[in-house]
């Protein structure tokens, strides 16, 4: 199985591509700060000293908000001693809010053929994009759905404690 990508983006009509990468950096910007701001209050909410940190993301090649969700579990992992993984490769997408809610993306599919391409068993997916979800996870990749940081939080725990078995798949309504 191959998976084309093009190398060049498309532009919407009526914008120019500067214009366009503009408003993805100012896309991408705030869903990093919105990562940032939930994992803070994640791990504050659960008693957790959390100093005053400054954190800078560098991300290449990344253009959007649909990283939200990981980009705060990745945060949270390294503000904390625990594995949560426990080793596995766990890939996931899902916008995020300040509050810890996951939402929608474009392309769940091709990121979930992406996420097995490249190791991942597990993919932690939105509940808004379930029924996109649903009869398309690729063999050997196993769906999660979660609708807000809490929630992936604790399916990335129990995966990594090889408890996974138990996790809500995506289901088509």
């Amino acid at each position: 199985d191959t998976v084309v990508m093009p190398n060049e983006a498309v532009v919407p009509i009526g914008q120019t591509a500067e214009e366009y990468a503009g408003e993805s950096q100012q896309e991408m910007d705030q869903s990093q700060q919105e990562a940032v701001d939930a994992a803070l209050t994640f791990l504050q909410d659960r008693g957790v000293d959390v100093p005053n940190i400054d954190v800078d993301m560098h991300v290449e090649g990344i253009g959007g908000p649909s990283a939200g969700m990981m980009y705060a579990l990745g945060l949270i992992d390294k503000l904390t001693p625990e594995s949560e993984t426990g080793g596995r490769t766990i890939a996931g997408t899902g916008t995020i809010d300040a509050e810890g809610n996951v939402g929608a993306i474009g392309g769940v599919r091709l990121k979930m053929l992406g996420a097995k391409r490249d190791g991942a068993t597990w993919f932690l997916a939105p509940e808004a994009n379930a029924a996109e979800v649903a009869g398309n996870v690729p063999e050997g990749l196993r769906d999660v759905c979660v609708s807000t940081l809490s929630e992936a939080y604790d399916a990335l725990t129990a995966i990594g404690q090889g408890r996974g078995d138990d996790l809500p798949h995506c289901k088509a309504r």
